[in-house]
């Protein structure tokens, strides 16, 4: 688990600095830019958390329950992974929705040629969520287990899709 802290050293979301709060203002974020490489994590639930910006996520495996990989800050590189999600009812799972990769104020991202497997409890399990998070491009991802790529939880995110699979 990777985490780190905005600018006033307080974690988005932690009730004193809501995420939302960061939306108009992405410079909240600092420039992290840390890289995950060739490796193999796996958790009962969450297996990343990420905050920061300018992060590169890459040729990694990665097995975990719901929220398996949540990632909060701009311009992250999200490419040749295999994500398995071994999703539970969100009851079970302390209320947490079955997604395989989050992405909040994630602006100008690249998910890029992975494979994300979602098993389990598939029944609205997710692949790619996203909040707050603009102009964000799939490229040929390969999805299996559910019935789409990607969930726009708002206005603010936009996806450019390309040349991606549903494998249901």
């Amino acid at each position: 688990m990777v985490n780190s802290w905005n600018s006033n050293n307080v974690r988005f979301g932690s009730g004193r600095f809501a995420i939302a709060e960061s939306a108009s203002d992405l410079t909240q974020y600092k420039p992290t830019e840390f890289v995950l490489e060739n490796l193999t994590l796996t958790a009962e639930n969450h297996v990343i958390i990420m905050q920061g910006m300018n992060n590169i996520i890459r040729h990694c495996k990665i097995i975990g329950g719901n929220g398996t990989v949540n990632v909060f800050g701009p311009n992250l590189i999200f490419e040749d992974n295999e994500i398995i999600l071994h999703a539970k009812a969100q009851a079970e799972a302390s209320d947490q929705a079955p997604a395989a990769l989050y992405l909040e104020d994630a602006a100008g991202s690249v998910v890029r040629n992975n494979r994300i497997t979602i098993k389990g409890k598939t029944s609205g399990s997710q692949a790619i969520v996203l909040k707050n998070s603009p102009n964000v491009t799939l490229q040929g991802n390969t999805i299996s287990g559910t019935d789409s790529l990607y969930n726009l939880l708002d206005e603010h995110s936009s996806v450019m899709a390309t040349d991606n699979h549903l494998n249901r």
